[in-house]
């Protein structure tokens, strides 16, 4: 009998520098989750992003591109009609899901910081579940605003409770359960993208100023 497909989980932080991590022997701080995964699954010891700049770095990313055939700047919106990671998973039979920070849309300083920008389902990068933001010009962590769909159903646009990572990682962890307890069993490709450490480097507040 062959092996099944494995799934895969994607997690990123914005601005995170790689040695800021327990398993890359930084004395600084504790990742101890980070750290399992790390065990459990792959560590690309060489990897580093080929641009210093946001949304090209994340236009990189999602397609496999050099930044300057994928998103030249902010201001500059990644194509719909290129193909990204999404499609590649697709090809091969997965189903695809994306949480939190997208930032590859363009960037207009005119538009109100709340509610969020919204991103037509058609510059979503094709993934079959996409549950995110544009981006936030404050980068506060308390105040996001998200939308999209999730397969053919359309989420409208509301606000996350509490601190931005959390959040998010509550949404992403019940799509996993999700996506497990399905009969097909198909295998999935799901990204969770937050935005710390990011500056303002506001941190979860504790238990007792909640």
């Amino acid at each position: 009998m062959a092996k099944p497909p494995p799934n895969l989980i994607w997690i990123f932080g914005d601005q995170h520098r790689a040695q800021a991590l327990g398993f890359r022997g930084d004395p600084n701080l504790s990742t101890p989750n980070l750290d399992r995964l790390a065990s459990q699954g792959l560590s690309f010891e060489k990897a580093l992003t080929n641009s210093p700049l946001c949304c090209p770095a994340r236009g990189s990313l999602l397609t496999g591109k050099y930044p300057q055939h994928a998103v030249q700047g902010h201001a500059e919106p990644l194509d719909p009609d290129t193909p990204t990671i999404a499609h590649a998973f697709k090809d091969n039979g997965y189903h695809t899901a994306w949480f939190g920070k997208w930032h590859v849309d363009g960037k207009d300083l005119s538009d109100a910081p709340t509610p969020e920008k919204i991103v037509p389902r058609q510059r979503r990068g094709g993934f079959d579940t996409w549950i995110g933001y544009e981006n936030k010009n404050t980068n506060t962590l308390y105040d996001i605003w998200i939308h999209g769909h999730r397969d053919k159903e359309e989420i409208p646009q509301h606000r996350l409770p509490g601190f931005e990572t959390d959040a998010l990682s509550d949404h992403f962890i019940a799509h996993l359960e999700e996506m497990a307890s399905r009969e097909t069993q198909q295998p999935f490709f799901a990204s969770l993208s937050v935005q710390p450490p990011h500056d303002p480097y506001t941190p979860a507040r504790t238990m007792d100023e909640r």
